[in-house]
């Protein structure tokens, strides 16, 4: 082990805010289980909004810097970076950007840090805007010039954004998004509880966690909504999360005559105690990297109909079942009750899921000890 006083400081870069997103979720859930004598993690983050996570990060010794997007402030925003950058006061600088990764890795080299994370956490870049796609594809080429270690939550995400070649490097590691397995599982009392609170009772429950963004494909889940809705009188929607299309989304559900049917619920704090009220789960995603709360569902038991367009390596217990986006909502919705099982809610999928790295507790450990094993071998080369 380093022999410090002080712990060693990582920096962690984000493309937004620290708020209740997938790849931030991921950081928490690490950073939640790091023992911070040993390692504290240093924040970046593009805006200067204050993010749903900045309280809990700074109450442990963290640091956030905000800096502006390059979008908004170029020339400012990389002035930032080369002055974060710091090579005597991080080592280690793991990048969660995807193809936003190589402005940081390659002012971090530059500035002579020496490890150099490149995280994947997609399979696709988060925009529609045809020209900002192709110059992320641009980018994407140049991130392995600049990282020294590559990073995935899977290996189809890993192949996007690093290459086939990259991903059998030695330096290449598959990172689950790991979760802390008991704070998602089914419980009757917050079944009652939530479905009291939210006027659910006696409904046949589908439910869904995600941004309101062009890559969760609200639009078509509403339509399979409505398509199921009309053979189903008592079932109803509920939707959690925010997002800049949530108003598109708002008038598509006034236009189908479903605002009593389709529970809006914004960002939630307790998504493992909703997760209970459904009795299904649809994840029509256009792509992911993963999608860890379809992790969280698999520990809660519920069923889930996903599109094909999610990694096969999500499919950790026998409750998912894809879908190709290529079939019409009609055809999704007649699946919805023919899924083989309405499983059982109380069967342990926690061993499956741990077994296959989704415990937050053996996988924080484990991403623990690869960063104070690289600063020892750091340490020993330099020494």
């Amino acid at each position: 082990m380093i022999c410090s006083l002080k712990p060693e400081r990582i920096l962690y870069i984000n493309g937004g805010l620290m708020d209740q997103g997938g790849i931030s979720t991921f950081m928490m859930n690490n950073y939640r289980k790091f023992d911070k004598k040993k390692i504290q993690v240093d924040f970046v983050v593009h805006g200067y909004e204050k993010g749903y996570y900045d309280d809990e990060i700074l109450n442990n010794g963290g640091k956030i810097y905000n800096i502006p997007p390059k979008g908004k402030n170029y020339i400012k925003n990389i002035l930032e970076l080369k002055k974060i950058l710091n090579p005597n006061v991080y080592k280690i600088v793991h990048s969660q950007m995807d193809a936003g990764n190589l402005t940081p890795l390659k002012i971090a080299k530059n500035n002579g840090i020496p490890i150099r994370i490149s995280h994947s956490h997609n399979t696709n870049h988060i925009t529609s805007n045809l020209a900002k796609h192709k110059y992320n594809d641009f980018k994407k080429k140049y991130i392995s010039k600049y990282a020294t270690h590559f990073f995935a939550c899977s290996m189809d995400a890993g192949v996007w954004l690093h290459g086939k070649v990259c991903m059998n490097n030695i330096n290449s590691f598959i990172i689950h998004n790991a979760i802390s397995l008991d704070d998602f599982s089914f419980s009757t009392t917050n079944r009652a509880k939530i479905r009291r609170k939210y006027d659910l009772e006696g409904s046949m429950v589908i439910g869904h966690v995600g941004r309101f963004d062009y890559q969760k494909n609200h639009e078509f889940l509403i339509d399979v909504f409505s398509k199921y809705h009309q053979n189903n009188a008592k079932s109803k929607l509920v939707l959690i999360g925010e997002g800049r299309l949530k108003s598109e989304i708002i008038n598509q559900i006034k236009k189908l005559n479903l605002e009593d049917n389709i529970v809006l619920l914004g960002e939630k704090n307790n998504v493992g105690e909703i997760l209970s009220a459904f009795d299904y789960f649809i994840f029509p995603s256009v792509f992911e990297g993963l999608g860890i709360v379809l992790i969280e569902a698999q520990s809660n038991g519920l069923p889930c109909l996903i599109s094909d367009s999610v990694p096969e390596e999500v499919k950790i217990t026998n409750n998912v079942k894809s879908v190709s986006l290529t079939k019409n909502s009609s055809e999704w919705a007649n699946l919805i009750d023919k899924f083989p099982g309405k499983l059982e809610r109380n069967q342990n999928n926690f061993e499956l899921l741990k077994n296959a790295g989704y415990d937050i507790n053996i996988e924080a450990n484990k991403l623990q000890s690869f960063y104070l094993d690289e600063l020892i071998k750091y340490s020993n080369f330099h020494n």
